[in-house]
């Protein structure tokens, strides 16, 4: 055995797990796909059970934006339920915002909603905040799934949502926090309100604008008044 690379291949796999994390987040399906096939082959031949975990629930990330969501959300639950099993749970806010990207059944919700207050409270335990905002957005999104068109419990999370954003000085979340927000209240008919807090927020861009949470956040400020 080549002992040298097998030193390298845990810190390989952990670079595969954050391209397997960020990707998604970048609705960049071919990249995801690309760096999930090659965790789980890393981490398949090399016995890595917390990583395949990671693989595997991007694998069906990208299936489900794919338009394959019910085979997506299946793998995707499965590798939860997987990595659950193992005992650890450094990566379970990763793999809970996966699960609670993809669009599915009604009837998930709740489970969703118990697997992003699970992953919040782990957040809160441990400080490990990077993915903080974004759970928040995500629990929101679930609230409206569930059809909680009243406003109430998606507007407080994603108001924290982009609190917590703002008090970390992360854009990116800021800005997907702020059009769930601003599409809740144009919704509602609060029309300059939602202009008022994504126009600037999308201002500070000044590259990337052809990624999909910029063009989605230019569609909503186009449809403002």
């Amino acid at each position: 055995m080549d002992i040298t690379a097998w030193l390298r291949a845990p810190t390989l796999a952990e670079v595969l797990d954050r391209g397997c994390t960020l990707h998604p987040f970048l609705r960049d399906r071919n990249a995801t796909r690309e760096w999930a096939d090659a965790l789980v082959a890393l981490a398949t031949e090399h016995g890595f059970p917390l990583w395949l975990t990671m693989g595997r629930a991007a694998q069906g990330w990208a299936l489900a934006d794919a338009g394959q969501s019910e085979e997506g959300l299946a793998r995707i639950r499965r590798s939860v339920a997987e990595y659950r099993a193992t005992g650890s749970t450094m990566l379970l806010p990763d793999l809970v915002a996966l699960l609670a990207d993809v669009p599915g059944p009604a009837e998930l919700a709740a489970t969703r909603l118990g697997l992003l207050d699970e992953a919040l409270d782990q957040v809160a335990r441990t400080e490990g905040r990077w993915l903080e905002a974004e759970l928040l957005r995500l629990r929101g999104e679930t609230l409206l799934r569930q059809g909680r068109r009243d406003g109430a419990g998606p507007q407080a999370c994603f108001e924290r949502a982009v609190a917590v954003a703002k008090e970390q000085g992360a854009k990116w979340w800021e800005l997907r926090a702020a059009r769930s927000l601003a599409g809740l209240w144009a919704e509602r008919g609060e029309r300059r309100r939602a202009l008022d807090l994504l126009a600037p927020v999308y201002a500070w861009f000044t590259e990337g604008l052809d990624t999909e949470d910029l063009r989605r956040a230019k569609g909503l400020l186009d449809a403002l008044p």
